[in-house]
Order: structure tokens, then C-alpha cells, then sequence
């Protein structure tokens, strides 16, 4: 009976949450300009995604999935609602295991098409080669589950991690991703 009615507020929170928590982005998604952004270039992005446990253990992106996202005019609207900056930024999981995300109304369902995807080496190193000149978004997902905490499942700790960067004419620019 405890479990039903903690799943039955748990919902009913849940929900509140997510009416709130709806937007609306003024910019529209240009297919033309993330697509450009995508061509094969002569830059490279290359850097390392960490966070630091409560502990001080230091937990890398090894393993995990980095993305590259062409920092088109909708997607700058987009960071600064989920990251509250266009520039860098981090997200931390909530207590319901997730990362806490706006509903974006107005989301193109091929959005999420346009980025490049690699994943982190074992010491949570990444790579991106043949990028093209401009600005981009580096996200990182990192997380640890930890045990037991309450109502018999465990918890999820971390977030997300971006940082914004441009390259330009042939460079390898290094960056490391941090909250």
C-alpha cells in the first residue's frame, strides 16, 4: 500500500513538473544551416569529459556517448533553456534518475539527426575529425549508479555536460568538458 501511494505521488508530482516545464523556442530549426555545418571540413575537436564525486573519485565519459551539434541559431535557443548559457554548461540527474529536460513544443522530430556521434575511450577521451569551420556544442552524458538509496532501486548520479567551440581553418582545438 506505501509503494502505491509513494508511485501515485510520485506521478502526480511528475506531472505538475511537466506542465511546467513546456517552451515554446522562438527560432525555428534551418536544415540548410546544421546540414552546411555537417560537410566534410579539415578541423578537429578533441578533448576529455569528466565530474568529480562527492568523494573526490574522479568519473570520466569513458564509455558514453559525445555529441557534436552545429550551434544553429534554434540550437543556441535550445542549450540556453536546458544549460541556462549558450557557452558551457551542466545538468545534474534528478531524482528520478533523468536529466532534467524542457519539452520543447516546437521540436522538429529530424532535429536530433543533425549532430555527429563518438564515444569516449576508456580514459574518456573523444575525437571528432573532419569538422567543418564554424560553431558547435560538445554534450557529454556522464553518470554512476550507486546502490540501494530508497524504495527498493537504485540512483543514478552526474549529468550533462556542453561547452561551445568554434574552429576554423585546418586546427585541433582541445577542450575538456567539466561542471
Amino acid at each position: 500500500m506505501k509503494k502505491i501511494l509513494l508511485c501515485s505521488l510520485a506521478s502526480l508530482f511528475l506531472v505538475g513538473c511537466a506542465a511546467n516545464n513546456t517552451v515554446i523556442l522562438k527560432n525555428s530549426f534551418n536544415e540548410a544551416e546544421a546540414q552546411k555545418l555537417l560537410t566534410k571540413g579539415t578541423n578537429t575537436i578533441t578533448g576529455s569529459s569528466f565530474m568529480r564525486q562527492k568523494g573526490g573519485t574522479v568519473v570520466t565519459c569513458a564509455g558514453q556517448s559525445v555529441s557534436l551539434v552545429p550551434a544553429t541559431s534554434y540550437a543556441a535557443e535550445r542549450m540556453t533553456y536546458i544549460y541556462r548559457s549558450d557557452i558551457k554548461g551542466a545538468i545534474p540527474f534528478n531524482m528520478f534518475n533523468e536529466l532534467p529536460s524542457p519539452k520543447f513544443v516546437n521540436e522538429p522530430a529530424n532535429f536530433k539527426n543533425y549532430s555527429i556521434k563518438t564515444v569516449c575511450d576508456a580514459q574518456g577521451n573523444f575525437t571528432f575529425e573532419n569538422v567543418a569551420d564554424g560553431d558547435f556544442y560538445v554534450v557529454s552524458i556522464i553518470y554512476w549508479d550507486i546502490g540501494n538509496v530508497s524504495m527498493d532501486f537504485g540512483a543514478r548520479q552526474g549529468g550533462s555536460l556542453m561547452q561551445k567551440v568554434t574552429v576554423k581553418n585546418s586546427e585541433t582545438k582541445k577542450i575538456i568538458l567539466t561542471p
